[in-house]
């Protein structure tokens, strides 16, 4: 089989899908790795959690623990792409081709996942500004001022 992957080549179209493969195979299981955390954490800070926490609190944290483990699930994708990408090259022996390959190979999946979770802290960094200027509009509608000290008057 190596004898067949070093004729056609890395560049080949059946290279180049495997490395697409052989990618999508590590996203996913990045992503099933912060899905089962998330779902752990979720679970047990439901049962852990103190009476003093309201609602968002717990949705908050539950938030924060989504997105670190969709960071540590992504790069440990990305290190487990670039360890099996490696040995994929040595797989072809490509020479000098491979390591341009494995080059370019790394460099387009840390920026896939770089935009990945940059993309995931920027909505949720989003959602929670929507959150506080609906908050401050909510309280100046209200009739109070947000942050002010109401001085309580005992006749």
């Amino acid at each position: 089989m190596n004898e067949a992957k070093q004729t056609v080549g890395i560049f080949s179209t059946y290279g180049v899908m495997d490395a697409k493969r052989l990618f999508w195979s590590a996203w996913e299981w990045g992503k099933d790795f912060a899905k089962r955390m998330s779902w752990y954490d979720a679970m047990f800070m439901a049962f852990g959690h103190s009476r003093d926490e309201g609602f968002w609190v717990y949705i908050a944290k539950i938030a924060l623990r989504t997105l670190m483990n969709f960071t540590v699930g992504f790069i440990y994708a990305l290190i487990w792409f670039v360890w099996k990408l490696f040995w994929f090259v040595r797989e072809y022996g490509g020479g000098i081709t491979g390591l341009i390959f494995f080059i370019l190979g790394s460099i387009a999946a840390f920026s896939m996942i770089v935009t990945t979770i940059m993309g995931m802290y920027a909505g949720a960094a989003g959602i929670v500004a929507t959150g506080v200027t609906i908050a401050k509009q909510q309280a100046i509608q209200g009739g109070r001022q947000p942050n002010r000290y109401v001085r309580q008057h005992y006749d």
